[in-house]
């Protein structure tokens, strides 16, 4: 199976959209859960695959063994944040 920007879409229904799109997708995930009282607020939001956050689900982090992902230090080391890449990135585009 080919995967084009036809199925490469954010939107649309799950038919029409290939589960890659997950795999690739960040999400904002609540460090406190928010179904036990976790506010949706910067201090309590962190970036998660898509996957991870659907299988944290509700659960604590101390009830999945995890560490508070907002005590990493975050090593940039020269990391430009792909932004090099923006210009080639629009002048391949479909």
């Amino acid at each position: 199976m080919v995967v084009g920007k036809d199925n490469f879409c954010p939107t649309g229904t799950n038919q029409k959209r290939h589960g890659i799109v997950l795999a690739f997708r960040a999400n904002a995930d609540h460090v406190i859960p928010w179904k036990i009282g976790g506010r949706t607020n910067p201090e309590n939001l962190v970036t998660s695959c898509w996957s991870c956050n659907y299988g944290k689900a509700g659960y604590t982090l101390g009830e999945l063994g995890l560490t508070d992902p907002r005590n990493n230090t975050i090593k940039l080391n020269k990391w430009d944040g792909l932004t090099s890449l923006k210009k080639g990135l629009r002048n391949n585009a479909v």
